[in-house]
C-alpha cells in the first residue's frame, strides 16, 4: 500500500487497526474499510431509533409543557445550562436560515445527546411523570428510567463515534445492534418490524476481516 495513504489517514489513527490486525498491513487496511462499512450499516437502525425517540419525546413534552416547550420556563428550569445553550444555538441557526421558528425546526436541530436530558433522575415533575410512560409505551416490567438512560447513553456514544469516523471494531457491535433495536421496539414495535429487514448490521458483522496466521505458526501447525 502506498505510504501516502497511511500518512493521509495518519500513522496514529492507523496504528490501532494495525495492532488489531496482528501488524499485517493488508489486513489492517481491510479492517479500516470494514469499520467504515460497519458505520454505514448502523446508519439505518440509528436513524430510525433517533427519529422515533426525539419525536416521541417532543410529543410528550408538548403535553407536559405546551407546544413550544423549548420556550417554557418550567421546562428550561429542569435542564442543564449546556442544554439551554443548545436550544438557543438552534434558535439562532433557524433564524439565520430564515426558516419559521417553530417546534419541528427546534426538534430537528437538536442533537441526539440532548434527548438524554429528559431521562435523567432530576428531570421529574408531576406533569412530566404522567407523560413519560408514553415515550416507551411498550416498555417491559423491570426496566426503569435509570436502565433506559444507560441504554440510550450507549447508543449516543456509538452514534457519536460513527459520526466522528472513530474506530468501532473493538466494541461488541452485536450487542450494540440489539440495544438499538430493542429501544426502537419499546418505542414502536411497528417501526421496529418495518426497519429490521433493511438493517445490514448482522451481514456486515460476519464480514469482519481476521488476522492471518503467520507463516511460522502455519508451518508449526503442519508439523504437528
Amino acid at each position: 500500500m502506498n505510504p501516502s495513504v497511511i500518512a493521509t489517514i495518519s500513522p496514529e489513527r492507523f496504528s490501532s487497526y494495525l495492532k488489531a490486525a496482528g501488524f499485517d498491513q493488508a489486513v489492517a487496511f481491510e479492517l479500516y474499510v470494514w469499520n467504515s462499512h460497519m458505520g454505514e450499516a448502523f446508519y439505518t437502525p440509528l436513524q430510525a431509533t433517533e427519529i422515533a425517540l426525539r419525536n416521541r419525546i417532543d410529543a410528550c413534552l408538548q403535553v407536559a409543557f405546551g407546544e413550544e416547550w423549548w420556550r417554557s420556563e418550567a421546562f428550561l428550569s429542569l435542564i442543564a445550562a449546556d442544554k439551554r445553550r443548545a436550544i438557543r444555538t438552534v434558535e439562532k441557526r433557524v433564524v439565520k436560515r430564515q426558516l419559521p421558528l417553530v417546534t419541528p425546526q427546534i426538534v430537528a436541530g437538536l442533537s441526539f445527546g440532548f434527548w438524554i436530558e429528559v431521562l435523567k433522575p432530576h428531570f421529574e415533575t408531576a406533569s412530566w411523570n404522567s407523560a413519560f410512560s408514553q415515550i416507551f409505551p411498550y416498555l417491559p416490567g423491570g426496566e426503569s428510567r435509570e436502565t433506559l438512560l444507560e441504554r440510550v447513553t450507549i447508543i449516543v456514544e456509538l452514534r457519536n463515534r460513527i459520526s466522528h469516523h472513530e474506530p468501532i471494531f473493538k466494541r461488541d457491535l452485536s450487542k450494540d445492534f440489539a440495544t438499538v433495536m430493542t429501544l426502537l421496539k419499546w418505542i414502536c414495535p411497528s417501526t421496529h418490524e418495518w426497519i429490521k429487514p433493511h438493517c445490514r448490521v448482522p451481514t456486515v458483522l460476519r464480514q469482519k476481516p481476521k488476522p492471518r496466521p503467520s507463516p511460522r505458526r502455519t508451518e508449526t501447525a503442519r508439523r504437528r
